[in-house]
Order: C-alpha cells, then structure tokens, then sequence
C-alpha cells in the first residue's frame, strides 16, 4: 500500500511541474507575442501619422530601432571575427553607422506601410529564451510579406526582450549582410569598410529622403 501511494504522489509531482512547465512556456510565448504586438504597431502609428513629416517619422523610427534591436549585437554579427580587427574608437564608428545603415536599409519599405495591417501568425520558442515571431504584412488586393522577427531577452534584463533579426520573405537580414560585409573587410580593411559604409548610408539616405 505504501508503494502504491509513493507512485502516487510520484506521478502527481511530476505531472504538477509539467504543467507549471507548460504554462511558464505559455506565459513567456505570450510575452514575446505582446512585445512585438507592440512594437509593430508603433512603427505603424509612426508611418501613418500624417501631421508628422519625413524627418521627424525618420527619427521617431530610429529611436525605436535603436531601442527594441540588439544593433551592437548584430553589428559584430555581421562581419564575425574581423571585429576584433577594429580598434576601440573604429568598433564606436562602426556601430553607429550600421545602425543608420540598417535603418535607412528598411525605411523606404516601411514608410510605404500606410494601408496595411500587421498579423501575428506564431510564436516559437527555437532555443531557451530564443523566439521567433512569425508574422505577415496584410496589403489590400496583394499577396502578404511574410516577416519573421528573432527575439531574445535583452542583456542584463531577464524580463525584457530585444530583435536580433529580421527574416523578410526567407531572407535573413543579418545573414546576407554578413556575407556581404565580411568580403568587404577582407578586401578593404577596417577603415576602408567603415569608408564604404558609409558612403552606402549616404546613399541610402538621400534616397530616403526623395522618396
């Protein structure tokens, strides 16, 4: 008899912290779900606000990005171990254009985004801690744009998350730069690429701005 209820209690113990397993599962999903519920839809709010105009959207959205993206992160994502080529002052210079240039990358498509809704598809965890948001862009008489964000929390802040990519229509943002970019180092050096780079920032921007 007391066998009987050692299983007992034995299979209640471990039937218990399944479903607490499955609810913190369920809890963080939906936490990662509101995170980039939110964030869309800020970025939405800013592109459709028509008593702004294109400067100050442009800054609203790059504070934003600057917030809710691990751009340091994926900046050395990018071009993998030539960052540790980079000087101190040069890995300064650098992340700070690869900010712009990822903004300015994605700004012309976001600022078109004035008529269309957002749609969360699903929420995965891949890896502990590690989502991804699977979402679509819903435009009137056309096909959606699939965007996938990759979530993970935000360092030193367990209960906070941040995007390390964005996969738009199965192209991964920080894996095509990163074969880019890493081609470029190899043959331009640090400052030549850092040269180049902003030289693409430029060109992003002015055409940005005569969108």
């Amino acid at each position: 008899m007391n066998k009987i209820l050692s299983k007992i209690k034995t299979l209640l113990l471990v039937a218990t912290l399944l479903v607490n397993t499955n609810t913190a599962f369920a809890d963080q999903n939906q936490v990662v779900k509101d995170y980039i519920n939110t964030l869309a839809n800020q970025v939405i709010a800013i592109v459709k606000n028509k008593s702004e105009g294109q400067q100050d959207k442009t800054d609203e959205l790059f504070s934003l990005l600057k917030t809710n993206f691990n751009l340091n992160w994926m900046a050395k994502f990018v071009i993998a171990q030539n960052y540790r080529q980079l000087n101190s002052s040069q890995q300064i210079d650098y992340q700070n254009t690869y900010a712009k240039y990822f903004l300015y990358s994605y700004l012309p498509n976001l600022m078109k985004y004035t008529d269309e809704s957002f749609k969360i598809i699903k929420v995965s965890e891949q890896t502990p801690g590690n989502f991804t948001v699977e979402t679509q862009i819903l435009r009137n008489g056309q096909p959606p744009i699939s965007i996938n964000y990759q979530v993970k929390p935000k360092s030193g802040n367990p209960g906070e998350y941040q995007v390390i990519d964005m996969v738009v229509e199965g192209v991964s943002a920080i894996m095509s730069q990163r074969s880019e970019f890493s081609s470029i180092v190899q043959q331009s050096g640090a400052d030549g690429f850092i040269t180049k780079l902003k030289t693409k920032v430029v060109q992003l921007e002015t055409k940005s701005s005569g969108a």
